[in-house]
Formats: C-alpha cells, structure tokens, sequence
C-alpha cells in the first residue's frame, strides 16, 4: 500500500448513516476530535498502477462531502453536511427553497479527513 492508503487507517471512519445530511464516525474527543470540526469524507476507489513499472500508485480518493461536527462525544461524533458558513446560511434562510448540503452516496466505512488535510 502506498503511503496515503496507510494514512487513512487514522482518520475516523464512518460507522453509521443517520440521513443523506449526517453520519457518525467512530472517533470522538479521546481522539482529539472537537467540536465544529470540519471533514470531508472520502471513499476508497479503484487501484491505480503505473502503466511502466506495474507498481501499485494508490487508491483513488472519490470525494463524498464536506461537513462539521454538530455533536461530539467520548469515542464518536456526529458529522453534519455542509461547512460553517453553509450552515450558518441555511440557518438563516429557512424558508428558503434552496436545497440543504448532502452527502453524495455516502457508505459505512468510507473515512472523514480533516478538512485542513484535504
């Protein structure tokens, strides 16, 4: 595996989906989670390799959507879609039609990468 496969094995994972908005990942504040945390989440896809040497060039990374911890607690967290400033506005316009953040085919087991490391 290469070295950015590895380090998803760190990020928290998902381990539940509430709804199309919310999943739970399996880490919390003993991990060092905090609150209003932001995530992306990922999924694994397909293995690439080098068309000349074969040699395995990684998984690529198939994007799901950003979001923030809304809840947060000993060993999970609730990760909720859509950045501060997008929830803030939907908070505001509430009787507006807009369609709320989702994320997009999210799955238990895809990981959570902070969004400072995305």
């Amino acid at each position: 595996m290469k070295e950015t496969d590895n380090a998803s094995e760190d990020f928290p994972i998902v381990a539940k989906i509430i709804d199309k908005r919310t999943v739970i990942l399996n880490k919390g504040s003993i991990n060092g989670i905090v609150d209003n945390q932001e995530f992306c989440l990922f999924s694994k896809g397909e293995e690439i390799f080098d068309p000349i040497t074969n040699e395995s060039l990684g998984h690529i990374e198939i994007s799901r959507g950003c979001g923030r911890i809304t809840q947060l607690q000993t060993k999970i967290s609730v990760l909720t879609a859509g950045s501060t400033n997008q929830l803030l506005m939907t908070y505001f316009q509430a009787n507006s039609q807009d369609k709320k953040p989702e994320f997009t085919e999210a799955m238990v087991g895809d990981f959570a990468k902070p969004k400072s490391k995305v």
